[in-house]
């Protein structure tokens, strides 16, 4: 309570904005419902992704995995060369 306008035996008569020492359970009330909020924003992220995900086809793929290589050749190189040795090794007698 605020000494200034508010008694220990009466509400609060007036609103006001000085703060009354909000306790340990305002404080989490209100951790909560960040984390809360947080969480929901996350997963509304990611469903609009899996969505997206969803949406795409083995065209959109390969087209972007061409443009990628068109842009940086040797990347491209790179990553044929050990995706053959990975398939080599699991292919392997």
């Amino acid at each position: 309570m605020c000494e200034e306008c508010c008694s220990a035996d009466q509400e609060h008569p007036h609103d006001h904005d000085h703060d009354h020492g909000s306790g340990p359970a305002d404080r989490v009330r209100q951790e909560w419902d960040k984390a809360k909020q947080h969480c929901e924003d996350f997963r509304r992220e990611a469903n609009e992704r899996l969505e997206k995900v969803r949406q795409t086809t083995l065209g959109d793929l390969m087209d972007g995995a061409l443009e990628g290589v068109k842009r940086r050749p040797g990347l491209g190189l790179i990553a044929a060369a050990a995706a053959g040795f990975f398939l080599g090794r699991l292919f392997r007698r």
